[in-house]
């Protein structure tokens, strides 16, 4: 499924908990300096889940929350490493992606560790599928926690009521993750 909807890895290590995929801007994307249209090519974000750190029995503990922000750090200053230096993502305007794993509102922890890290948090558009696009990407997200993670599915089901997208400008993600290897985050 990967290979066909283009979704690549930029690093083969078990520590990467990031995969990538060249696409499009879903819809404008406004930030305060800066206006990037639908259709310009942005660059997707997409957790690598046969890398995400096991679920302790008792479910997520901080050890296990300090590991997982430590290796998602890395592997996002291994996505501009891999931006630097392939000339086939120079065009790259935004880097981003969809979640079902947290509301935009703020109230989670990941939408605040992402706003913290640069990201812009935003309610995702419906897609071309619709709500029924959305209760199978939700399906395939809990597919994906319950088939990699044997303790996932004590984590919530994922809804479209609280699915976000999340984008940041290429030189704000470039100047935030691809400078000397230490993540600048708020």
């Amino acid at each position: 499924m990967r290979s066909q909807s283009g979704i690549f890895s930029y690093e083969d290590r078990e520590d990467c908990l990031l995969q990538i995929q060249i696409s499009r801007a879903p819809q404008l994307l406004v930030f305060p300096d800066l206006e990037i249209e639908a259709d310009e090519p942005v660059l997707l974000l997409h957790l690598w889940n046969e890398h995400l750190p096991q679920l302790p029995p008792d479910g997520p503990d901080l050890a296990w929350a300090s590991r997982a922000r430590h290796l998602f750090l890395k592997s996002l200053a291994g996505v501009a490493e891999k931006i630097r230096s392939d000339a086939s993502l120079a065009t790259i305007q935004a880097v981003g992606g969809r979640t079902s794993l947290f509301a935009p509102d703020g109230r989670s922890g990941g939408a605040r560790l992402l706003r913290r890290l640069g990201f812009t948090v935003i309610p995702c558009q419906h897609g071309p599928g619709g709500r029924l696009g959305g209760f199978l990407d939700d399906l395939y997200a809990a597919l994906l926690i319950w088939a990699y993670n044997p303790n996932g599915p004590r984590v919530r089901w994922p809804s479209s009521e609280q699915r976000s997208e999340f984008w940041m400008p290429v030189e704000d993600f470039l100047r935030r993750f691809g400078g000397d290897g230490t993540p600048v985050y708020g």
